[in-house]
């Protein structure tokens, strides 16, 4: 079993963020040589590890839709956690987030995941490092970008603040582009501009959300984007969209 993370009851549905219940044992086929050259599976059991547990986390997290989900998902956990916060925030820290980049969830829920252990550890920022910003006026979708580097020229936290005027004119035109897409795909890009917005409204970095918009552009096809690559907004947000 898990300390960390809330397990549902067995034979009783679970809730939406509840880990399922693997019980004592965990089915697998083990990999048999019979001789002279053949080689087969039989069924096989092993008792249910704590690390079985954590890469049922990960799964949930990593499927979790709309993306903005997720912080419910952290807040569920993290409230059932009765034992010293610290560290179920360590758990997710070290081990958790290095899993998640390993089953190559994307990137906007890993950045997710980030901010929000940062928050709860107070935005406590490592010593020795300073923040870039790169702010853009509100209204002013031209205004030019600013950078702060220390001394020494090391690697640092990158933060941006944007505007939401800018934000909002950005999907504004790109609700116009993505009206003649699949349903489906239609709603991948709402979920992440809603959930945009929803962070940028709180003064939030939603970098992770542009990454993600510009790989969903990408897998249209950007020539798809007319009013988009034609907009001045567009020429000064391509860089944190990635493309």
């Amino acid at each position: 079993m898990t300390k960390y993370f809330k397990i549902a009851t067995e034979n009783i549905d679970k809730l939406e963020f509840e880990l399922p219940n693997l019980g004592g044992k965990m089915k697998f086929n083990q990999i048999v040589n019979y001789g002279h050259g053949h080689i087969g599976a039989e069924p096989s059991e092993r008792a249910t590890t704590p690390e079985d547990y954590d890469k049922e986390f990960v799964k949930l997290v990593c499927k979790t839709s709309p993306v903005y989900k997720v912080r419910d998902l952290m807040e569920f956990h993290f409230d059932s956690y009765e034992a010293n916060k610290q560290e179920f925030l360590g758990q997710i820290k070290y081990h958790i987030v290095p899993l998640m980049k390993k089953e190559r969830c994307k990137d906007g829920h890993i950045s997710l995941i980030i901010d929000w252990v940062s928050e709860k550890e107070g935005g406590n920022k490592p010593a020795n490092t300073v923040n870039n910003y790169n702010n853009i006026k509100t209204g002013d979708i031209n205004a030019p970008a600013q950078f702060q580097q220390n001394s020494q020229n090391s690697t640092q936290n990158f933060k941006v603040n944007y505007s939401v005027t800018t934000v909002q004119e950005l999907f504004d035109v790109l609700k116009d582009d993505i009206e003649s897409l699949d349903a489906s795909i239609q709603e991948d890009f709402l979920s992440e501009m809603n959930y945009a917005l929803k962070q940028v409204n709180q003064g939030r970095d939603i970098q992770g959300q542009l990454t993600n918009i510009g790989s969903l552009i990408s897998n249209v096809g950007l020539p798809f984007f007319v009013n988009l690559v034609s907009s001045g907004v567009f020429e000064v947000m391509r860089t944190f969209l990635v493309l």
